[in-house]
């Protein structure tokens, strides 16, 4: 997998992935006959989002914070909700002692 390969060597700039392809060529020519070149890799699954946890301070029906109520929600690093197998999103209460951890 040259393409791998060079992103690995080189990171995203893939220096002389072309140059490298043409010489690839050149010894799958100069092998015997019998030689083929190993299959194609099954293409791998998407990279995952880092994931980071937001905290959220739960809010009554009337619109008014629960004192000491505060939840942890995993979303991505661009700020997607990030859901389980499930399609729910992970929920976890967070501690009271925690609470003053808490940034903004």
């Amino acid at each position: 997998d040259i393409d791998r390969t060079r992103a690995l060597v080189n990171g995203p700039a893939m220096l002389h992935r072309d140059e490298v392809r043409v010489f690839y060529r050149r010894a799958l020519q100069a092998l015997p006959a019998q030689v083929t070149p190993p299959p194609a890799p099954a293409p791998s699954a998407p990279p995952r989002p880092e994931a980071t946890s937001m905290w959220v301070q739960v809010r009554d029906t009337a619109g008014q914070p629960i004192p000491g109520l505060v939840v942890s929600i995993a979303v991505s690093s661009d700020g997607r909700l990030l859901v389980g197998r499930d399609g729910k999103p992970k929920v976890t209460r967070v501690p009271e002692g925690r609470l003053n951890e808490r940034t903004v």
